[in-house]
């Protein structure tokens, strides 16, 4: 790997997202491919129509908005080897990948009835958690209290209200 890569803390950008992508990538393609060439493999006929399409719309849209804004905010403050909390980062300690689990990937079940999106984001979703602690651990090393206080603030998914 070239240094120039690496941010000025010695993190590598692509973090664990490498390791989401090979996990969701195969049922992705299965689902693509057998809703062209064998579409009753693929589609779930009792969730169609407008209202479901209207919703997997939106889902995907909003989760392309933090997408984007996630990976500016990352480039950022990656050359500037800061720590980002703010904008999307208050509401996710990975937005990037949450936009693509939580949100992507759903809508895009829903808007094409395909289930191979949802067990895309569940398979997803279960790398994530076998393997976001690794680059968590990075971040401790390089970040220190910063992010240790972050990490109590802000959830690893997404950020919940406190319940009092």
């Amino acid at each position: 790997m070239k240094k120039s890569s690496l941010s000025p803390l010695g993190l590598n950008p692509s973090g664990v997202g490498p390791i989401l992508i090979i996990s969701a990538l195969p049922f992705i393609i299965v689902g693509v491919v057998l809703s062209n060439w064998q579409p009753q493999l693929a589609i779930i006929p009792f969730i169609t129509g407008f209202f479901q399409r209207t919703v997997g719309l939106t889902l995907i849209i909003v989760g392309s908005v933090i997408w984007i804004a996630a990976i500016v905010q990352f480039a950022v403050g990656f050359k500037k080897g800061i720590l980002v909390t703010n904008g999307v980062f208050s509401l996710s300690r990975n937005p990037i990948y949450a936009s693509w689990f939580v949100l992507i990937l759903p809508g895009l079940f829903l808007f094409y009835s395909n289930f191979w999106f949802l067990l895309a984001a569940i398979a997803m979703f279960v790398a994530f958690n076998l393997v976001i602690k690794k680059e968590e651990e990075c971040l401790k090393n390089a970040f220190g209290a910063s992010f240790y206080e972050y990490s109590k603030r802000v959830g690893s998914v997404c950020r919940f209200p406190k319940i009092k």
